[in-house]
Formats: C-alpha cells, structure tokens, sequence
C-alpha cells in the first residue's frame, strides 16, 4: 500500500538513494523522496513526477509557433469555459449598464456626454473589470501547470494580484501611448515589445515586468508582431459579429437597450478572454524557446 502524500515514516529511505532519508512521499506517485529527489516542496513532487504534473497538458513545454499558440490558447480557453461565463456575466452587467447610460444621455444631451459616458466605461474596465481579467489568467495558468480553481478562488487571484498587474500595465500602457504620440510606428513598435505584461507580473513575481516582456520579444519582434495580429483577429472577429447580430436582433424585436449592451459586452469580454489565453500560450512558448525555466507559482 502506498503511504500517504506527505507523510512521512520513521527511518524512511528514498528508493533512488538508499543512504539519504525521506524527506516526504510524491503527492502524485506516492513514493518516499529523499531532499535531492524532491524537485517540489509544495506540494512535493518527485523529479518523475514534477513535468508531468506542472504540465500535464505540454503547455507550458510547447515551442513558440503559431500553430502551438492557436492550439494551446484554445485548449485553455475551451476546458475552463465553464468557470469564464459566469466571470464574463459578472463584469458585464455593470458595464452594460454603464453602456446603456451612455446611450440614455447621448438622446437627451450632447456628443460630450457620450463621451464623458464612456470614459466612465474605461475606467470600468481598467479597475475593477481587471479583476475578471486576472481571474481568468489563473484559470488558464491552472489549466497549463495542473491547478483547478473555483470562481471564487479564481476571482480570489484576481483580487490579489490587482495591483501588481494594474501598476504594470497602466505603465505599458503609458509608454506605449507616449511612444504612439511620437508616430503611430514607434507606438505599435513599443506595444509588441511591452505585449506580455500581464503575464509578466502574474507569473514572474519578483521581476520587472516591462523588462521581462520586453527580453521576451527581443529578436523575433515580426514573428511575435504575426502571432499577436493572428490571435487578436481569431478572437475579435467572431465577437464583431456577434455584436452586430445582437444589434439587429435588438432593433427587430425591440429588446431593452440594455439587454443588448449586456449581451454585446458579455461577447466581447469572453473575446478578451479567449485572446488572453492566446497570450499566455505566446508567453508559454516563448520562455519554452529561451530556454528560460519559470519559478514555481505563488498562489493567493
């Protein structure tokens, strides 16, 4: 009988190394390990173990390509779809009440309001939508290192990762738009190199983030440039015209304008979604082709 993971028995030897004791039992295989042996501490992994039950997909193992980044975003996106609606649906209502506002006061008021409006919308987004989007960066983290997380618990990460994902992306962002001010070139030149932020400051903790993604992508800038532009249009397009259907749909049968930015915002965040998973595949394989090893991660 194997003995129970973490538990460990008086006198215990580690099979691979008679004369070092046990320092533990694999959580995956059940075998005592000795210091040497155990690749893992939490929870304790055997040096067999370890790749296969941190990458029980080939995820995080996969070379950059695009064909690995389609492949990869896709499977991460599909298996956790169950936990990312209601994460969408959450966020989506406020934001669509938001939305309907701003048409509300565009009837009644001027263009400024429309305006003003959507910059409400933004800012929305940009603080307490983050929080659904780093919620669904966990849940594809889980998924590609072997982690389940619940809604709560995904939306537990998202809460406490806010402020190092926010600072570093309000400061992508920053340099980017200052660099696009400069010419449109220089910006989206600037934007490619500063892409994998998020990732980043999610997953190497302890690193700076703009400096990190900017090593990533050093190098291969037009392959990561095709990839990004490939990954953004087979997460965009369909939820363009999702919006559109659910425009007509609205105007034919008269549905609350409400009801449609609900639903048109609902599509568009799980787009955002399905795209953030397509990064974090490029991120995966870039640090696969570097050859760059990622520490393991520290949950919340």
């Amino acid at each position: 009988m194997n003995p129970t993971p973490g538990w460990v028995a008086s006198g215990a030897v580690c099979p691979e190394h008679p004369q070092s004791p046990s320092v533990g039992t694999c959580t995956r295989c059940g075998r005592f390990v000795c210091a040497g042996c155990r690749v893992v501490s939490d929870p304790v992994l055997c040096r067999a173990c370890a790749p296969m039950a941190m990458d029980p997909l080939g995820i995080v193992s996969a070379h950059f390509s695009a064909g690995a980044t389609l492949r990869n975003g896709w499977r991460m996106f599909i298996t956790v779809l169950p936990v990312l609606l209601p994460i969408a649906a959450i966020f989506s209502v406020p934001a669509g009440l938001i939305s309907a506002g701003v048409e509300s006061l565009a009837v009644r008021d001027s263009m400024r309001a429309t305006i003003d409006s959507q910059r409400v919308v933004n800012f929305y987004d940009a603080l307490i939508g983050l929080i659904g989007d780093i919620g669904a960066l966990a849940l594809f983290v889980g998924v590609a290192e072997g982690k389940t997380f619940t809604l709560g618990q995904a939306l537990k990460e998202g809460t406490s990762a806010w402020g190092a994902v926010f600072g570093a992306r309000f400061r992508g962002g920053l340099i980017t738009l200052l660099f696009t001010l400069l010419l449109i070139v220089p910006g989206i030149w600037k934007g490619v190199l500063l892409a994998f932020v998020v990732e980043s400051a999610f997953r190497v903790r302890g690193q700076d983030a703009l400096e990190y993604s900017t090593s990533l992508v050093t190098g291969r800038w037009w392959p990561v440039f095709g990839v990004l532009l490939l990954s953004a249009l087979v997460a965009y397009v369909p939820a363009m015209v999702f919006g559109g259907v659910m425009g007509a749909v609205g105007e034919l049968a008269h549905l609350p304008v409400v009801a449609i930015e609900i639903l048109t915002d609902f599509g568009a965040r799980l787009a955002d979604m399905l795209l953030a998973a397509f990064s974090l595949a490029t991120f995966y394989g870039l640090n696969r082709t570097d050859g760059r090893q990622l520490p393991p991660m520290t949950w919340a």
